[in-house]
This record gives C-alpha cells, sequence and structure tokens, in this order.
C-alpha cells in the first residue's frame, strides 16, 4: 500500500493494487510449500481484506500519510504478535489438557 499509495489514481485502484499484492502473497506461500488455508472464496475475502486496510486504516486512521501508515503498521505488528502468542498458549494448553487426559484413562 505505501508503494502504491502516491501512484493510485483512486482509491478502487489502490484497493485492486493492494488485493492483488496479498493474492501473489498467498499463492508464493503455497508454490514455497508454507502453509495457506484453502479458502473458496479467496478473492472475494482478499477484496475485503483490501477494503477494509485502505478505507479504514490508510484513508481514516492515517488521513492517506504514509508516515502515519508506517507508525501504524509496527502497532499492529505487536498487536498482531500478541494476539498469536495468545492464541498459540490457548492451543498447547487446550492441546495438553486433552492428552492428559486421554492418558489418565
Amino acid at each position: 500500500m505505501k508503494n502504491n499509495a502516491s501512484s493510485s489514481e483512486n482509491d478502487e485502484e489502490l484497493i485492486a493494487r493492494v488485493a492483488g499484492t496479498v493474492l501473489k502473497r498467498l499463492e508464493r506461500i503455497i508454490d514455497g510449500g508454507g502453509y495457506c488455508p484453502e479458502w473458496k472464496n479467496r478473492v472475494e475475502i482478499t477484496e475485503h481484506l483490501a477494503i477494509l486496510l485502505v478505507n479504514d486504516l490508510f484513508i481514516k486512521v492515517c488521513g492517506r500519510s504514509v508516515s502515519k501508515l508506517t507508525h501504524e503498521e509496527n502497532h499492529l505488528a505487536d498487536a498482531i504478535y500478541f494476539l498469536t502468542f495468545q492464541k498459540v498458549n490457548r492451543y498447547w494448553e487446550e492441546r495438553n489438557k486433552q492428552q492428559i487426559s486421554v492418558e489418565t484413562k
């Protein structure tokens, strides 16, 4: 988004560019042997994500400022790290509980 913000003619074009970048990234993850969920409606989900990123983050929160976007990006990365860490810990706690339950039977 930062690379295309100043060169995009309009918001729809910026949304399309962001969505295209996300789709390409997903394909590269899959082609590289990485894990990526198989969504039947990947294009629609990607478009919705791009709309949220452009309209809600870049336009509303950052006021179309690339420098503010970079600042927000750092904070969002921290939040994503925390939430991912939290989810992974819950997953392993539940899995360990299930394993202990199976072993005690």
